[in-house]
Protein backbone atom coordinates (compact mmCIF):
# COMPACT_ATOMS: atom_id res chain seq x y z
CA UNK A 1 0.00 0.00 0.00
CA UNK A 2 1.50 3.87 -0.72
CA UNK A 3 0.94 6.96 1.19
CA UNK A 4 0.67 9.73 -0.26
CA UNK A 5 3.35 12.84 0.15
CA UNK A 6 2.56 15.29 2.65
CA UNK A 7 3.56 18.83 2.95
CA UNK A 8 4.58 20.47 6.21
CA UNK A 9 3.65 24.35 6.03
CA UNK A 10 4.95 26.34 9.35
CA UNK A 11 4.13 30.10 10.00
CA UNK A 12 3.12 32.76 12.55
CA UNK A 13 1.23 35.49 13.28
CA UNK A 14 1.01 38.80 14.93
CA UNK A 15 -2.15 39.14 16.98
CA UNK A 16 -4.58 42.19 17.26
CA UNK A 17 -6.25 42.57 20.55
CA UNK A 18 -9.47 42.08 20.07
CA UNK A 19 -9.93 42.07 16.16
CA UNK A 20 -10.12 38.77 14.39
CA UNK A 21 -6.71 38.52 12.61
CA UNK A 22 -6.41 35.28 9.28
CA UNK A 23 -3.72 32.74 10.27
CA UNK A 24 -4.10 30.73 7.43
CA UNK A 25 -6.10 30.31 3.97
CA UNK A 26 -5.42 27.56 1.62
CA UNK A 27 -7.79 27.01 -1.09
CA UNK A 28 -7.22 23.72 -2.39
CA UNK A 29 -9.01 20.15 -1.68
CA UNK A 30 -7.06 18.00 0.97
CA UNK A 31 -6.79 16.57 4.24
CA UNK A 32 -5.37 18.76 6.56
CA UNK A 33 -4.34 18.98 9.81
CA UNK A 34 -3.99 22.22 11.52
CA UNK A 35 -1.81 23.32 14.93
CA UNK A 36 -1.82 26.21 16.79
CA UNK A 37 1.22 26.21 19.50
CA UNK A 38 -0.57 28.36 22.57
CA UNK A 39 2.61 28.40 24.51
CA UNK A 40 3.60 31.91 23.85
CA UNK A 41 0.39 33.18 25.96
CA UNK A 42 0.83 34.53 29.37
CA UNK A 43 -1.19 34.97 32.54
CA UNK A 44 -4.89 36.37 31.88
CA UNK A 45 -4.38 35.86 28.43
CA UNK A 46 -6.96 34.12 25.84
CA UNK A 47 -7.69 33.48 22.61
CA UNK A 48 -10.75 32.40 20.42
CA UNK A 49 -9.99 30.39 17.33
CA UNK A 50 -12.43 30.30 14.07
CA UNK A 51 -11.95 27.67 11.22
CA UNK A 52 -13.94 27.39 7.73
CA UNK A 53 -14.09 25.24 5.13
CA UNK A 54 -15.03 26.42 1.21
CA UNK A 55 -18.37 25.02 -0.25
CA UNK A 56 -18.10 23.21 -3.99
CA UNK A 57 -21.26 24.08 -4.88
CA UNK A 58 -21.54 28.42 -3.34
CA UNK A 59 -17.68 29.04 -3.45
CA UNK A 60 -18.38 30.71 0.14
CA UNK A 61 -16.70 30.15 3.16
CA UNK A 62 -18.63 28.36 6.06
CA UNK A 63 -17.57 28.43 9.84
CA UNK A 64 -17.25 24.53 10.39
CA UNK A 65 -18.11 24.08 14.17
CA UNK A 66 -18.37 26.59 16.69
CA UNK A 67 -15.58 29.07 17.81
CA UNK A 68 -13.18 27.63 20.86
CA UNK A 69 -11.81 29.60 23.38
CA UNK A 70 -8.71 28.87 25.26
CA UNK A 71 -7.63 30.60 28.89
CA UNK A 72 -6.95 31.99 30.49
CA UNK A 73 -3.98 31.07 31.70
CA UNK A 74 -3.13 31.04 35.75
CA UNK A 75 0.72 32.00 35.24
CA UNK A 76 2.98 33.17 32.49
CA UNK A 77 4.10 29.78 30.22
CA UNK A 78 1.52 27.86 32.16
CA UNK A 79 -1.14 24.99 29.60
CA UNK A 80 -3.84 26.86 28.58
CA UNK A 81 -7.12 24.42 29.17
CA UNK A 82 -3.88 21.75 29.82
CA UNK A 83 -3.33 22.25 26.57
CA UNK A 84 0.38 23.28 24.73
CA UNK A 85 -1.42 23.01 21.63
CA UNK A 86 -4.75 23.01 19.50
CA UNK A 87 -5.33 20.78 16.14
CA UNK A 88 -7.82 20.91 13.63
CA UNK A 89 -7.92 17.22 11.62
CA UNK A 90 -10.57 17.44 8.73
CA UNK A 91 -10.81 16.68 5.00
CA UNK A 92 -11.67 19.90 3.16
CA UNK A 93 -13.20 19.91 -0.34
CA UNK A 94 -12.08 23.43 -1.26
CA UNK A 95 -9.86 24.63 1.30
CA UNK A 96 -9.86 25.89 4.60
CA UNK A 97 -9.33 29.53 6.56
CA UNK A 98 -8.71 29.77 10.33
CA UNK A 99 -8.76 32.91 12.24
CA UNK A 100 -8.11 33.94 15.66
CA UNK A 101 -8.66 36.83 18.47
CA UNK A 102 -6.70 37.14 21.48
CA UNK A 103 -8.12 38.93 24.20
CA UNK A 104 -6.43 41.21 26.60
CA UNK A 105 -2.59 41.25 27.87
CA UNK A 106 -0.04 42.04 25.33
CA UNK A 107 -0.46 41.29 21.47
CA UNK A 108 1.32 38.19 20.68
CA UNK A 109 3.30 36.04 17.78
CA UNK A 110 1.17 33.18 17.73
CA UNK A 111 3.18 30.22 15.93
CA UNK A 112 0.82 27.39 13.84
CA UNK A 113 1.58 24.67 11.72
CA UNK A 114 0.10 23.04 8.26
CA UNK A 115 0.43 19.29 7.23
CA UNK A 116 -1.24 18.76 4.11
CA UNK A 117 -1.87 15.07 3.15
Amino acid sequence: MTYPNSLYIPGNKPMIIGQFVELCRFEAPFHYQFTLHLTALQAGESIEIRYYTKSLATGLWYLEAPPVTFGPGPFPGALLNNRENYTIDFIAAQGIYVEAKQTGGTARTLDWDMVKV
